[in-house]
């Protein structure tokens, strides 16, 4: 299980460590804007406002498939577009939410929106190190802190290339991912809204991607015990996008793992503070 656990990343240190790794990039540090100001391209995004209150909800459901029990023909409660509640969640916003365990959704993003950005390689490439950044809000649709809901994640790439994890987690620091997967992560219930605890960043490097691969994401409900069970309730998934940015080169990708990843470190920080991530 994620949750509960120390601020660890790629190099299985702690934040701060993690942040003191920085004094070995001195001179790629020297060339990052400060000021949030380096180009992006948002390659998706996803505030389900589109989608029809349903229940189920369509499968595929708009550019998204339904993973899990009853593939291709889902329950009512393992598939649902529903407006998460002030009341309930604290969201006031439509969302994609489940009650079922095993239960979720995937999506498939082409690199070719890259395609004529400064992240295209000019050789059908995407650029080595291309900082890949996907941003998710999830909740308990209960106003009651008593209730909870578990998720699954899972980001990766297709074709011959790769993408290595840098960084992630919720913007409270209060739940850090290690990889670019990770079972039975908390979200605890309460009219919250989408606060920094249920919010959530993943950042990757890309390493060797063509323009004709892809970025897959994954998420679904996941109980510890494997099936719903008292005092749990419907997970919501909202908000999601996948950015491409800029990591300062630092020479090889053998280095990214130290310079580019304490520097993505840096970064979350920052864009935490000033209201702005990616």
């Amino acid at each position: 299980m994620n949750f509960g656990k120390k601020n660890r990343n790629c190099l299985g240190m702690s934040r701060v460590g993690f942040l003191a790794s920085l004094c070995v990039c001195g001179a790629s540090l020297a060339v990052l804007p400060l000021n949030g100001a380096d180009a992006s391209v948002v390659m998706f995004e996803d505030d389900f406002e589109s989608y029809a209150i349903a229940k189920p909800a369509t499968d595929p459901l708009g550019p998204w498939d339904y993973v899990g029990p009853n593939d291709g023909s889902p329950f009512g409660n393992s598939h649902r577009i529903l407006d998460a509640s002030v009341a309930g969640s604290g969201f006031d916003s439509r969302a994609w939410a489940s009650y079922q365990h095993g239960a979720g959704i995937e999506t498939t993003v082409s690199l070719g929106t890259l395609t004529g950005t400064e992240y295209d390689d000019g050789n059908g490439g995407v650029v080595d190190g291309t900082l890949l950044h996907i941003t998710f809000v999830v909740g308990v649709e209960s106003g009651s802190s008593a209730n909870e809901a578990f998720f699954d994640y899972a980001m990766s790439a297709s074709g011959a290339g790769s993408i290595s994890f840098l960084d992630g987690g919720n913007r409270d620091e209060s739940n850090n991912f290690t990889s670019l997967s990770g079972e039975e992560n908390l979200v605890v219930g309460g009219a919250t809204g989408k606060s920094n605890v249920r919010t959530y960043d993943v950042y990757a490097a890309a390493d060797g991607l063509a323009l004709t691969d892809n970025i897959v994401f994954r998420i679904n409900w996941s109980s510890p015990g494997g099936s719903v069970a008292a005092g749990q309730y419907f997970l919501l998934f909202d908000d999601f996008s996948l950015v491409a940015s800029s990591v300062p080169e630092p020479g090889s990708m053998s280095l990214l793992a130290i310079c580019g990843a304490g520097i993505v470190s840096y970064r979350r920080r920052r864009d935490k503070r000033i209201g702005k991530i990616g």
